[in-house]
This record gives C-alpha cells, structure tokens and sequence, in this order.
C-alpha cells in the first residue's frame, strides 16, 4: 500500500471534514411544536425561541414543551450530522468524530 497515497487521502478527508463542520455551524435548524418554535445552529447554539402568548398561563406545560422541543432539535441536528459524517467518511467510523 502506497502511504503517499493514504497520507494524501486522509488529508482530504480532513478538508472535506472541516468544510462539513463549517456548513454544520452554519445552518440554522427549526423545529415548531404547539405555539413554540425554537431555532438553532448544527453547533447546537439556540438562535431564537418564539412562545405563544397562549403558553404563558401554564408554566409547567411550558417547561415540558420546551425541554421536549429542545431534545427534537438536538436530536435531528445530531441525525444531520450523523447523515453528513456518513457521506464524507463513506460510512467509516471514526473514533472521536462527533
């Protein structure tokens, strides 16, 4: 095996993975559920909350759709992710890597 060859591969790799986490970063993700609607960045940093002045009279009801919203949205920034690594790494698993 050529190690010009892997050492060349592995640093596209590594491009195309810092491009991917810069898209990632990016990218703003929503998710609406109930009169609330959250949206944040791949690097899971919250851009905005919208809560329905309906939502304000229940605060238990409140805190249970925002904790439920927030994992959705974490979960299908993860799931994005996931997809994204998939492709660039065809389908290896690396150690590390998110």
């Amino acid at each position: 095996m050529n190690i010009n060859k892997m050492l060349k591969d592995a640093q596209l790799m590594q491009s195309k993975l810092e491009k991917m986490q810069d898209e990632m970063a990016n990218k703003s993700y929503d998710i609406a559920k109930n009169g609330l609607k959250i949206s944040a960045n791949g690097s899971k940093k919250i851009l905005s909350i919208d809560i329905d002045e309906d939502l304000l009279d229940d605060r238990e009801m409140l805190q249970d759709l925002l904790l439920v919203s927030m994992n959705d949205l974490f979960n299908n920034i993860d799931e994005d992710s996931a997809s994204k690594m998939a492709q660039v790494t065809g389908g290896a698993s690396i150690p590390g890597l998110f």
